[in-house]
């Protein structure tokens, strides 16, 4: 069963829009919004009608057209279907160079839309941003690549923040297949280990030690006092044969600061004479709890 909740949010140009959350079976899934707005203030531009998709953390994920509805370029010419696929490129570009221009720098006069009136002065030539506009649609394609990719992320970022505060919720997102969100709920169990005792217990035990990348975020992310407890040092320590060399000299590195528990010294040690000469180096520095 699809849930919706639905939040006002008011980005940087003052702009007010509504951000619709879906779930499924209780678990947020997507953001969308349906966005009407001007894309010029000549005569020359129709209105846009578009609703946009975005991931939890605020990333763009794409857009589709309401019924009926359609793009058009200067003199309400409808877009070719090359257009829509340069478009949805276009969009999919969190990095693109439209970014870093105001829209009278990529137009030279907010009369004028065309790639080959162009203002050259700032730098921003046809060459330059050809690939980042439909040729006719400049104003278009920079007004909804700054509502996809601008200040709307961070909304939702916070928003997302706001509903995960359950310990099952945050564990709905560790199995998610998206790995921002995995290493994001990860952050968040492991800042707050004291509310959510439980499931970050289940999550330092639970780890698939063939998951390199989600065991080098586990790493980096323990906070000291989660180091500190006998529980994890003895599971991960118990765990350091089966890491490969870079997670072994992470492990290494996180204790170097950080007592390891006396009753784990004679088994450290016998690791310590498996390990090459830089390893051996780490081990000879770990600090051992007094009896």
């Amino acid at each position: 069963m699809i849930q919706r909740d639905t939040f006002a949010v008011t980005l940087d140009d003052k702009k007010e829009i509504l951000l619709r959350l879906y779930r499924h079976e209780r678990i947020p899934q997507f953001y969308s919004s349906s966005i009407f707005t001007q894309v010029c203030e000549t005569g020359e531009c129709k209105p846009v009608s578009i609703i946009l998709f975005w991931d939890l953390l605020g990333n763009y994920l794409r857009y589709a057209l309401p019924d009926g509805q359609l793009l058009t370029k200067l003199d309400h010419i409808p877009f070719t279907p090359e257009d829509y696929k340069k478009f949805e490129k276009i969009l999919a570009d969190p990095y693109s160079v439209l970014e870093n221009f105001a829209i009278e720098e990529l137009t030279g006069s907010r009369e004028k839309a065309r790639i080959d009136e162009i203002d050259g002065i700032t730098g921003a030539t046809p060459k330059s941003i050809s690939n980042s506009i439909v040729e006719g649609a400049v104003y278009t394609c920079y007004t909804i690549w700054h509502l996809a990719h601008g200040s709307i992320s961070g909304h939702i970022a916070t928003i997302t923040d706001s509903i995960a505060t359950s310990g099952w919720m945050l564990n709905e997102f560790i199995k998610s297949e998206d790995i921002d969100l995995r290493y994001w709920a990860t952050k968040k169990l492991l800042g707050q280990p004291e509310k959510y005792p439980d499931e970050v217990r289940n999550l330092i035990t639970s780890f698939d030690s063939t998951d390199i990348f989600g065991i080098k975020n586990l790493l980096s992310e323990l906070p000291d006092d989660l180091l500190h407890q006998s529980w994890v040092q003895e599971h991960l320590w118990h765990q350091y044969e089966k890491y490969n060399f870079s997670l072994q000299k992470l492990l290494l590195e996180k204790y170097q600061r950080i007592p390891v528990d006396r009753h784990l010294k004679r088994y450290i040690l016998s690791l310590a004479a498996k390990g090459n000469h830089r390893q051996q180096q780490l081990f000879n520095s770990l600090v051992f709890k007094p009896e």
